[in-house]
């Protein structure tokens, strides 16, 4: 039976993409959120729900990573990104009622910097396993 292992990286990566792009885009919901029903994205609950997997899976992909091929920079792009965007969330004000332009920077930036961290941190780690079966193999 082949079994397929989570791949933290690329679901790390596809989070922090969609925080990035939920932070930047929020303004431009509000005026088509009533009429696309996407209300739901504007609320809290979503905004917690990305910090929360930002916090479970940042600082596990970064760990991972760092065992496996022992490269710092795309764990320091993962461990900043948390940083910012729980900044964000908790120090700069939290309202989807008018548009807080710092609050946007931080978390866009800090999702984009998850996002790219984890994205280099499974690049690495594929042309580390690559390696390792040509080696294996030769």
């Amino acid at each position: 039976m082949v079994t397929k292992k989570l791949n933290v990286d690329a679901v790390g990566a596809l989070a922090g993409l969609i925080c990035g792009v939920h932070c930047v885009g929020i303004a431009l919901f509000f005026a088509v959120a009533p009429v696309l029903n996407l209300g739901f994205l504007k609320s809290h609950a979503v905004d917690y729900a990305f910090l929360g997997l930002a916090l479970l899976l940042g600082p596990w992909g970064a760990w991972r990573g760092y065992t496996h091929h022992g490269k710092i920079i795309p764990p320091l792009m993962i461990l900043l990104g948390v940083g910012l965007v729980t900044f964000a969330m908790l120090f700069v004000g939290h309202s989807h009622e008018k548009v807080n332009i710092t609050k946007s920077l931080f978390s866009a930036t800090g999702g984009l910097l998850l996002a790219a961290g984890h994205f280099a941190n499974n690049r690495i780690h594929q042309r580390a396993c690559c390696a390792e079966i040509k080696v294996r193999g030769a």
